[in-house]
C-alpha cells in the first residue's frame, strides 16, 4: 500500500520556504540599541513599507518581531545574554516546536485561543486518516464482529474528514460533533485524540525566525 505523504512535514517545509522568501530582498534600514529594522526597496531605491519588520530585544530577554506580518514574541531564554545573542538564539533554533513553546510563553492570549497555532485542513485530514489506519491495524480485519465493533468509530472519523473536505462549516463545529460521535462509539479518552487535530505552528513563528536569520545574514555581510 502506498504510504501517504506526511502532511504535517509538508506544511512545515512549505512555511519555512515561504517565510525565507518573504525576506529575500530585505536590507538593514536602521539599527539601535537592541533594535533593528528590516525593509525592502522599490525599484527607484526608496524604502517600501510592504514587509517592513522590526526586531526588538526586550529588557527581560524576550525577542519581539513585529511590523507588516503577524507579531511574535519569543521569551524565557536568558535575560543576561546580549541582544545579538538572543537574536542568534531565535535564528539558529532548529526545532520549530521548541520555538513555538517559547512563543506560547511570550504571547498573551485568551485561554481558549492559542495564537501561536493555526488550523490546517490538509494536516487535519491526514491525521484523521491516520486514526482510521491505526484503528484497523489494531484488529483482525477478517473478523466481522471486530469490524462491526469499531465501525461507529471509523464512521465518525470518515464523516469528520468529509466535513473538512467540503469546508462548509467551521472546524470547531466539526470537532465538537466528532467528539460526541467518538464518545458515543465507545472510544475512551476521546479528548486526547480530538482537540489538537490539524493544529500547526502559525505563520508568525516561521516569519519571526526568518526575520532573525535575515538580520544575522545582513550583519555578517556588513562586517
Amino acid at each position: 500500500m502506498e504510504v501517504e505523504e506526511d502532511a504535517n512535514q509538508a506544511y512545515l517545509a512549505k512555511m519555512e520556504i515561504q517565510a525565507n522568501q518573504a525576506f529575500e530582498k530585505h536590507e538593514l534600514k536602521s539599527s539601535g540599541d537592541g533594535r533593528w529594522t528590516l525593509a525592502a526597496k522599490h525599484d527607484d531605491g526608496d524604502w517600501t513599507s510592504t514587509g517592513i519588520t522590526e526586531i526588538v530585544v526586550g529588557l527581560n530577554g524576550s525577542v519581539i518581531i513585529h511590523g507588516d506580518y503577524d507579531p511574535v514574541i519569543f521569551t524565557s531564554y536568558d535575560h543576561k545574554a546580549s541582544a545579538l545573542q538572543l537574536v542568534q538564539w531565535v535564528a539558529r533554533s532548529r526545532g520549530i516546536g521548541y520555538l513555538t513553546s517559547k512563543a506560547v510563553r511570550g504571547m498573551s492570549a485568551p485561554a481558549d485561543k492559542d495564537i501561536t497555532k493555526t488550523f490546517d485542513h490538509d494536516v487535519a485530514i491526514w491525521e484523521m486518516r491516520g486514526h482510521i489506519q491505526t484503528a484497523l491495524a489494531d484488529i483482525d480485519t477478517d473478523d466481522s464482529e471486530e469490524l462491526q465493533r469499531i465501525e461507529p468509530e471509523i464512521e465518525a472519523w470518515r464523516e469528520a474528514i468529509s466535513a473538512v473536505q467540503s469546508d462548509h462549516e467551521p472546524w470547531e463545529c466539526v470537532r465538537g460533533r466528532l467528539y460526541d460521535d467518538l464518545e458515543e462509539s465507545g472510544m475512551s479518552d476521546v479528548g486526547e485524540f480530538v482537540w489538537d487535530i490539524g493544529l500547526v505552528p502559525s505563520s508568525r513563528i516561521f516569519y519571526g525566525q526568518a526575520a532573525c536569520r535575515k538580520l544575522l545574514q545582513l550583519l555578517e555581510n556588513k562586517e
